[in-house]
């Protein structure tokens, strides 16, 4: 499996996980990519999708800078469409 759920995040599975993997941009040329490649890093593994999606919401809310309970539901709720989105006619 591999979904993309918007540009920062996608998930993908093993036999044993779903892994939630972060989306990322090399800022330089490496000896295994160049400037501006896409690559992506495992930041969760998770025995449910929905404990991935859960966790997903998680992540996002630690790392914002939201000041009030206000711009904290707009940030749920932005990823909240994010998913919907990925999921569309499942």
């Amino acid at each position: 499996m591999e979904i993309k759920i918007n540009s920062k995040y996608k998930i993908t599975s093993d036999d044993k996980n779903i892994i939630l993997q972060e989306i990322k941009i090399a800022q330089q040329d490496t000896k295994t990519m160049k400037q501006g490649d896409e690559y992506t890093v495992n930041v969760g593994w998770y025995g449910t999708l929905e404990n991935a999606m859960n966790g997903l919401v998680n992540r996002e809310v630690r790392a914002c800078d939201a000041k009030s309970f206000k711009e904290l539901k707009q940030v749920i709720e932005g990823l909240r469409a994010d998913i919907k989105q990925a999921t569309m006619g499942v």
